[in-house]
């Protein structure tokens, strides 16, 4: 009798056991069904088989299929863009060989009930014991959206930069560091984007003078834009750039910055400085024709009765004199010819000449005084077109520019005279090795009557660039401590 109580007790505990795990399970199994539909993400669960389920509602509103067309029914290819797909089974099968072969997490391409495709990023993770794959999926469509968007205005905003002419740089204004620049900004600053992107405008140098930044970064706060504002600046090449600078205040990510848009003035500045020279040469010129006839006239009188009363006897004494009083007024007749020079009506004799061949004729000559001074002519002659040239004029010019640069060295050393063509010219550069002409003085080159020299009259090169004007050509000039060199540009001729 006991032991039949006591086998009845025992049954008993084990009925309520097994319906104490089957109460947790269900407890277990509603609580992950309820973290499974609750989780706000679409979620799955497929089998290795690939047939799928378990979804979530939130899977039914991604896919518009109701759960009940889905469950035990579909396989999870079903729902894949086909340039997926194959990539997408791949991955199913070596995850199942070894999970740690393939992406946990990644993206894909989904497609809904009616066809539309939606840019899907989806996590997977596998239920070994179960064999089964429990998968969410977040809708990342509008997100790519804004991302294709995002990129297409960038893709735009670096196509109008880098079609701009003009320099056009975004840089932030307390450091001046750069930000982005157009391709024009690298071209004229001759580095490439990333040489300057990352860096400040200090440590590139590009400032001539630094208070100059400081002023308009000043101007900049006060007003809130700049228009049109004159600086020098210095690139990478070394030669100077005058810009005309105007800028916004503009807010980048939260830091405040500026964009530069930059108008390179150099050639017009160049080209202006250039003409207001000309018209000064020409206008004394115009003035040296208009008065040259009645200045020479009485010159001529005077100097025939000097020359007349020289000889005579009684003024033998006084012989040195009139000498130095005959050479004076020779001297003033050579200014007054220099003059008539610059004029820019005056008659030229054009013909189809080489360059090379009045260089050869003319250099001899020259090359004899250079050697009274113990300096040295080397010629580098290249093969060049024939121009239209009055030979005259253009030994003039070439006799000018080289005693120009003897002049400015010291004994044992030489001037270069080098032609060669570019860009349809045929360049003349008469290169010495002097000491370079100071800053402040380069503009004032070619100037009638400036001149540093002790016995120079001033207007050997002003009538240089009034010979370069007759002949369509033009005078530049490169310096520094190491020496000088005149480039004169002549046109070719037209067919």
């Amino acid at each position: 009798m006991l032991a039949k109580k006591g086998m009845v007790k025992q049954i008993n505990n084990e009925h309520e056991l097994s319906w104490e795990m089957e109460r947790v399970l269900k407890e277990s199994e509603t609580y992950y069904r309820t973290i499974f539909e609750t989780t706000g993400t679409a979620m799955m669960i497929y089998r290795y088989d690939m047939t799928v389920i378990l979804v979530n509602s939130e899977f039914e509103k991604l896919s518009g299929y109701p759960r009940e067309e889905i469950e035990h029914k579909l396989k999870w290819t079903q729902f894949i863009h086909e340039d997926d797909l194959d990539k997408m089974i791949t991955y199913h099968f070596k995850r199942q060989v070894d999970s740690k072969s393939v992406p946990d997490s990644y993206e894909f391409r989904l497609r809904d009930r009616w066809g539309q495709i939606k840019n899907i990023f989806l996590t997977v993770a596998l239920i070994w014991e179960n064999q089964a794959v429990v998968v969410s999926f977040m809708d990342i469509t509008e997100r790519k959206r804004m991302e294709q968007a995002l990129l297409q205005s960038e893709r735009k905003y670096l196509s109008m930069l880098n079609t701009c002419p003009n320099e056009i740089a975004i840089t932030t204004i307390e450091e001046g560091r750069f930000i982005d620049v157009n391709q024009q900004t690298c071209k004229t600053l001759g580095r490439n984007h990333n040489e300057i992107v990352g860096h400040t405008s200090k440590e590139l140098g590009l400032w001539v003078n630094p208070h100059d930044r400081a002023e308009l970064v000043e101007m900049l706060k006060q007003t809130g834009s700049v228009r049109n504002r004159e600086y020098v600046m210095q690139p990478y090449n070394g030669r100077e750039l005058i810009a005309l600078v105007s800028a916004e205040i503009w807010d980048f990510e939260g830091t405040q910055c500026m964009i530069v848009i930059i108008n390179d003035i150099t050639e017009k500045k160049k080209m202006e400085n250039e003409l207001a020279r000309l018209e000064q040469l020409n206008l004394i010129g115009e003035m040296a024709a208009s008065i040259g006839h009645e200045v020479r006239n009485p010159m001529t009188t005077v100097r025939g009765f000097l020359q007349l009363l020289k000889d005579k006897p009684q003024f033998e004494l006084f012989s040195e004199y009139f000498n130095l009083m005959i050479e004076e007024l020779d001297c003033a007749n050579h200014i007054i010819t220099e003059f008539l020079s610059m004029a820019s009506h005056k008659n030229v004799d054009l013909k189809l000449s080489n360059l090379n061949a009045i260089i050869l004729t003319a250099v001899p000559l020259i090359r004899a005084d250079a050697a009274d001074q113990n300096k040295d002519l080397e010629l580098e002659l290249n093969t060049i077109g024939e121009l239209m040239l009055d030979e005259k004029e253009i030994c003039k010019l070439l006799s000018n520019l080289i005693r120009n640069a003897l002049e400015s060295m010291d004994a044992g050393k030489k001037v270069l005279i080098k032609t060669y063509g570019k860009d349809n010219k045929v360049i003349l550069a008469v290169k010495d090795q002097g000491s370079g002409i100071p800053k402040d003085l380069i503009n004032k080159i070619g100037v009638p009557f400036f001149t540093t020299k002790e016995k120079g009259n001033g207007l050997g090169l002003a009538v240089s660039y009034s010979i370069a004007a007759r002949h369509q050509a033009s005078i530049q000039l490169e310096t520094s401590p190491s020496g000088t060199t005149f480039f004169v540009s002549f046109p070719l001729p037209t067919a």
